[in-house]
């Protein structure tokens, strides 16, 4: 057959740099036509090269693999996810035969899952990227353990409204209770970046699904709680774009 031509997102771009490696090494029938760091581009570099293979990082800050995958239009190809913690997402792929590759990547592996991408290339099987995507929310119960003054807890990812700097702690802010974690802000956004949270202010990280409105006028967010939060000048255009507002 041809070759599969690949685009590999990952906002590491030592990964990136291996990935590229291994790929010409141990892949013959891979064509890595693209690669970038950044999720925006992604986009932009899919719709125009239409690549029959996504090699994709879940765990970006801009924009999850996830979150990427939702918002394509052209979605006619086959994904080989690539994480480095995700033990909720492993398990979901587990699950549904979802192929993912652990950082750092095995080319063992990495031949293992080309080949059998290459099979349903072959057989005209390709996944469709919505019921991929349902699979591994059915299957995805997110938790993420977080130390609190009182030592380690589980905490649903669901649950958490937003996030609020305080010097080196957070403070973790749920529908009628907020708990004290610590770790800096900086810290639990890269816990949750696999997750729909976006940092809108220097201070602040929010969980997306629990927005309810957005006053652009007066320069903050309304959480699901009930809770007001600023929205930063330097923070407004990334907020408008996870919004699809511009």
């Amino acid at each position: 057959m041809n070759l599969i031509r690949a685009i590999a997102v990952d906002d590491e771009a030592d990964s990136l740099g291996i990935l590229k490696i291994l790929v010409k090494r141990y892949c013959p029938n891979i064509d890595l036509i693209a690669t970038t760091t950044s999720p925006r581009e992604a986009k932009k570099l899919i719709s125009l090269h239409q690549p029959n293979l996504v090699f994709m990082d879940i765990s970006m800050p801009e924009m999850d693999g996830f979150e990427l995958l939702k918002s394509l239009e052209y979605q006619d190809f086959e994904v080989i996810f690539i994480t480095a913690h995700d033990e909720f997402a492993i398990k979901a792929f587990q699950v549904g035969a979802i192929h993912y590759l652990l950082k750092p990547i095995d080319r063992t592996e990495l031949v293992a899952a080309t080949s059998r991408v290459r099979e349903k290339i072959q057989q005209n099987q390709i996944d469709d990227i919505n019921l991929l995507l349902q699979k591994i929310v059915i299957q995805r119960k997110p938790k993420i353990a977080i130390p609190t003054v009182k030592g380690i807890e589980m905490i649903d990812v669901n649950q958490i409204i937003h996030c609020e700097a305080s010097s080196n702690y957070t403070i973790v802010y749920f529908n009628k209770t907020k708990k004290i974690i610590t770790k800096t802000l900086k810290e639990i956004e890269h816990q949750l970046s696999a997750y729909n949270f976006l940092r809108i202010h220097h201070s602040h990280l929010i969980n997306l699904d629990h927005l309810k409105n957005y006053a652009k006028m007066e320069g903050h967010v309304q959480m699901s709680n009930g809770n007001q939060v600023s929205v930063s000048r330097s923070k407004k255009n990334d907020l408008l774009q996870r919004l699809s507002l511009e």
